[in-house]
């Protein structure tokens, strides 16, 4: 399975939880990497993810709330 492949899986695995807010797919020296960015971390839904993803290692970013600002996007943390 390709690394797009995968986010994708991921993605429509966790997009019915409304902490979840996106997957990225990113580069690191070990490798292709899932990043999966969430309002809050909730431990035992992405516990599950520690040990990776259809063979790719996973990474919990916790981003805080999303929202628009005059416009823009903006992050609250």
């Amino acid at each position: 399975m390709n690394v797009e492949s995968a986010a994708a899986l991921l993605d429509e695995r966790l997009r019915p939880f409304a902490w979840y807010i996106s997957t990225g797919i990113g580069e690191t020296a070990d490798g292709a990497v899932l990043f999966v960015y969430v309002k809050a971390r909730k431990p035992r839904l992405l516990a599950d993810l520690d040990d990776g993803w259809n063979g790719y290692r996973v990474q919990v970013r916790v981003l805080g709330t999303v929202h628009s600002v005059e416009g823009r996007v903006g992050l609250t943390a």
